[in-house]
């Protein structure tokens, strides 16, 4: 905590700086104009902004309290040389860092760009639970002539799981997830283009229960967009989905479970901006499975899916923000072939003062499996569940130090529902966010 303590002084000092070169540099039109005016033409132009600097730096820290940190359930307990032994949720102070960096430039028409972050997750007193998370992605936003337009992204990221997205209790388990995707768009004629969109994934557990999720992904996705404007659009995608679960015994195929698992998606999406204050996305389609690697084989087994999310302005200082869904996914809360997602949340923010922001959000979710020959829940005892249910409520208060510098006081509630154990979940976090545009 001494150690967190001093990061936040130092980022404190760091603003103080910065804003005093930001109100130096607004009274004299630019951060060197000083010199400019001594040595004009000895020097390049310095950089009048933060945008024009060859690269940003963004630091954040927060410090807290997580009332469960392992995601302990409720009641549980354990056997102990044949004796059963209750075991209790672990409480601890901790403090999640992150450093990052971003810069972009221009080659031509072409745009590349660059964006990385470092981070760790300490809990005092249980230095052996600590962690480290990173945050990579790379990559280009393309054209060529003016018909055709898109996106390479490499990306390298490692995060803690949630809650509500892993499988066994008791434990820290980051998720590693390596891919590239590609996005690309060109116009046939009048409003109408063709899309065609394509990615490779690869993600691994660090606990041994939740390796048995991971996977390998490729995917092809094909379609029509009809574009009116650019915030009034309709488009219709056909995906190719196949996915390996690479470290799952041959032996779970009497529980129904497969290595191989293909996909075939219809969606329809339409987004649309009424008005400046209010926006919606919406999309409706159908997924069918097939137990075998990637191939063009025709799927069984349909599954509708559907989306809805909005964002709506509905005062001077008022936002509301909502969303619904029903999606299958690559399984991560539970052991199966695949997963059903369906969640729905609503946020409202209030900015109290041109410096002050209160926020709050409710949401629920539940996570089943899917495309399975049979139940999986006789693995119950170690923390595999057929489903999971997760409820989180949370409240933040966000204060603007200087237009680079941020505060804010969160608190977030979760609770996990399985059908034998409840998790509940606290954490309190004061954060300093250091972010100059």
């Amino acid at each position: 905590m001494v150690r967190a303590a001093s990061i936040l002084a130092a980022l404190i000092t760091l603003g103080g700086v910065s804003v005093a070169q930001a109100q130096e540099a607004s009274a004299e039109g630019s951060l060197g104009a000083g010199l400019n005016g001594i040595l004009v033409g000895a020097l390049p132009k310095l950089p009048e902004n933060w945008a024009d600097l060859p690269f940003q730096v963004h630091l954040s820290e927060s410090v807290g309290y997580n009332s469960n940190f392992l995601n302990t359930p409720s009641a549980f307990t354990t056997i102990i040389n044949n004796v059963p032994m209750a075991v209790k949720p672990l409480a601890a102070w901790e403090s999640i860092s992150d450093f990052g960096a971003s810069t972009k430039f221009n080659w031509g028409s072409q745009q590349f760009f660059v964006d990385a972050s470092f981070g760790m997750n300490r809990y005092l007193n249980y230095p052996s639970s600590d962690t480290q998370h990173h945050d990579i992605n790379a990559g280009m936003n393309w054209v060529y002539t003016s018909k055709c337009a898109g996106r390479l992204v490499f990306s390298d990221v490692a995060a803690q799981s949630l809650p509500a997205e892993q499988i066994g209790f008791n434990l820290i388990n980051t998720v590693t997830t390596v891919s590239f995707n590609e996005t690309g768009k060109c116009a046939i004629t009048g409003n109408y283009s063709a899309v065609l969109n394509s990615g490779v994934s690869n993600a691994t557990n660090s606990t041994t229960l939740n390796a048995l999720n991971n996977s390998r992904t490729i995917f092809v996705s094909t379609g029509v967009n009809y574009s009116v404007t650019a915030t009034n659009s309709l488009e219709l995608l056909a995906t190719l989905t196949g996915t390996e679960y690479p470290d799952r015994p041959t032996t779970f195929g009497v529980l129904g479970l497969t290595r191989n698992v293909l996909q075939d998606q219809i969606n329809l999406l339409y987004t649309k901006s009424f008005s400046s204050d209010l926006a919606v996305i919406a999309s409706i389609g159908a997924v069918g499975s097939k137990n075998r690697s990637f191939g063009l084989d025709f799927p069984t087994g349909f599954t509708p899916i559907y989306s809805l999310s909005f964002d709506w302005s509905a005062a001077p200082k008022i936002k509301v923000r909502g969303s619904v869904a029903h999606v299958v996914s690559v399984s991560t809360a539970t052991l199966a072939n695949l997963q059903v997602n369906e969640n729905a949340s609503i946020g409202l923010s209030y900015l109290w003062t041109p410096k002050v922001t209160l926020s709050a959000a409710l949401s629920a979710s539940r996570s089943t499996n899917s495309f399975n020959g049979q139940d999986v829940n006789t693995l119950a005892p170690i923390g595999v569940f057929q489903s999971t249910r997760t409820y989180t409520a949370s409240a933040n208060l966000a204060y603007a130090v200087t237009p680079f510098i941020r505060t804010s006081l969160s608190y977030q509630y979760t609770r996990s529902v399985t059908p034998t154990y409840t998790t509940p979940q606290s954490l309190f976090l004061l954060g300093l966010n250091f972010n100059p545009y």
